[in-house]
């Protein structure tokens, strides 16, 4: 399923919030818009609880799993391909399923968002507005759905160009820096906020800061040896960035993998957010 997202300044500030506001916040929100069953609100309540306060799933069965996966698909798909959302917001890339990682995120207290990155096809903010979720097998295979999640800024000499196949997806674009400042300027935005990839360090920006890619998923594999960002960005659209080191797994690394993770690890700053690092992202 499709989503892109941009976002917009709030007068008001407002504090980030904990990972149990946020998904009280939304589970409330989508119940004052949707029906849903009794039976699914105390149960989504429980797994809230059990997730929030314990970190584990212990006690649920694989049936009731299933049954809310099932009803968030009732309550995402009406929603359109393109949503806008206020700030202040914290944005993450992949995270592949390292839950305690991600509460370990939580646990510290003008701009569009996709997960993979641009498209040729995207002439103005327009185009997202009227873009659909695709349906079929076929519209999965090309045009905007397709590079929203697939395409990647192209690196190195082949930076300069502007649109390439993407050889490394066998599917989609390469994007250069001429693309981005394009794409920026077409639909009116300074960053274009995008994760599909590892970043040794979190987060990488490209072309003159105009692209950043965010990665949120510590020591990928377990042997990566990675570090992990999300993005905050305040009511004034400032943003900072949140990055965790790898809990290394000394049990899958040799000692000479070992000691160069752990060397990689110490001589990276994870201090944020950082006053001195801000960007003012978009206009509207």
């Amino acid at each position: 399923m499709t989503s892109v997202s941009s976002i917009k300044s709030t007068a008001t500030a407002v504090p980030s919030p904990s990972l149990s506001t946020c998904l009280s916040e939304n589970y409330s929100q989508h119940e004052a818009k949707f029906t849903v069953k009794p039976a699914i609100k105390g149960l989504a309540k429980r797994i809230i609880h059990r997730l929030t306060v314990y970190r584990l799933l212990d006690g649920f069965t694989e049936l009731e799993l299933f049954e809310i996966l099932d009803s968030m698909i009732e309550l995402i798909e009406p929603a359109p391909a393109f949503v806008e959302m206020s700030a202040p917001v914290v944005i993450f890339g992949d995270t592949h399923g390292q839950f305690n990682d991600l509460m370990r995120m939580f646990s510290y207290e003008k701009l569009i968002c996709m997960h993979g990155g641009i498209s040729p096809d995207i002439k103005s903010l327009d185009t997202l507005y009227k873009l659909k979720k695709p349906r079929t097998h076929n519209e999965c295979d090309m045009g905007i759905a397709l590079d929203l999640m697939w395409s990647d800024p192209a690196t190195g000499a082949d930076a300069c160009c502007a649109w390439q196949f993407n050889k490394m997806r066998n599917a989609s674009w390469m994007f250069g820096n001429q693309s981005v400042k394009e794409f920026n300027a077409a639909i009116n935005v300074d960053l274009v906020v995008r994760a599909h990839e590892l970043c040794k360090f979190g987060h990488l920006f490209y072309c003159d800061k105009m692209l950043v890619t965010i990665f949120s998923a510590p020591n990928y594999c377990g042997t990566d040896g990675n570090c992990a960002s999300c993005m905050k960005v305040g009511a004034d659209l400032k943003i900072s960035f949140v990055t965790l080191k790898p809990i290394l797994d000394k049990s899958k690394l040799s000692m000479e993998k070992l000691a160069e993770l752990e060397k990689q690890s110490k001589n990276v700053d994870v201090k944020s957010p950082n006053p001195s690092k801000t960007f003012l992202l978009v206009r509207f």
